[in-house]
């Protein structure tokens, strides 16, 4: 009963930290989170220690525990197992993917290119509130439905145990402008047809091309971040316009056909 206890405990603050409830920084009470979860101290201790061996909680001795911030070396780490595990996942996938998970693809991708229209025609400068949470929850669906096609649990396991990095990392700290948004979505998107057409090589290409992306920005945003905390700028101005240029011509094509 104690280790599910643990379980359920660990779970519940895995799923604050990646929500941005418990920030880098952020002391963790072990009475509070106790209180909160209706448990013992005893199981919040242990999910305590388990994130500690995980380097989510560090100890500062006499002081307490505290939510750690990623390091620029294992958000490098993190992206490289992304790039050759979603790579190959997706190089796998292409030959066993069923057309109702094609569908459900295909349907995340329009709700991405959604949102990023939505964003596009609210005239902000970031995404941002419930646009962004409806853009990387497609995001996100996206990638675990590829890693489950491709048919290897470990797979899943060891992907969603080490996105928890850029999560806490990414989805509290980036910027993210619409050219950057246009990109992810692109992206996205020629994986997707190059899963349609049973393309392997290609779909590897695409997600490893997103993921290896995904890592500049991540880790411009960090370097910034311990400069001076000045906001993103687009990492490549041409690509950005092609990109933007390319997804508004798809809604305007998506919305005259409706």
């Amino acid at each position: 009963m104690a280790g599910d206890l643990s379980d359920v405990a660990y779970d519940r603050i895995r799923e604050q930290l990646i929500s941005g409830r418990l920030k880098a920084g952020d002391k963790i009470s072990e009475s509070t989170l106790a209180q909160q979860f209706n448990v013992s101290r005893t199981p919040v201790r242990q999910a305590i220690r388990r994130l500690q061996v995980e380097g989510l909680l560090y100890q500062v001795p006499r002081s307490g525990t505290y939510v750690s911030r990623p390091s620029r070396a294992r958000l490098i780490e993190t992206y490289e197992i992304r790039m050759a595990v979603e790579g190959f996942a997706a190089l796998k996938a292409a030959s066993v993917i069923t057309r109702e998970a094609l569908r459900e693809l295909g349907r995340q991708c329009d709700n991405m290119r959604r949102a990023a229209r939505d964003f596009r025609e609210s005239k902000q400068p970031l995404m941002s509130g419930e646009i962004l949470e409806r853009f990387l929850s497609n995001d996100l669906a996206f990638h675990v439905l590829i890693l489950k096609t491709a048919e290897n649990s470990r797979f899943t396991k060891l992907i969603m145990g080490s996105r928890i990095d850029t999560m806490m990392f990414g989805t509290h700290t980036h910027d993210r402008p619409l050219p950057h948004i246009s990109r992810v979505w692109l992206l996205h998107h020629r994986v997707y047809m190059a899963l349609r057409r049973r393309d392997g090589q290609m779909a590897r290409h695409w997600m490893e091309t997103h993921i290896r992306d995904s890592m500049r920005v991540a880790l411009a945003q960090y370097d910034r971040a311990q400069i001076d905390q000045s906001p993103y700028r687009p990492l490549d101005d041409d690509m950005d316009k092609t990109v933007l240029t390319m997804l508004n011509n798809m809604v305007s094509a998506r919305g005259s056909q409706q």
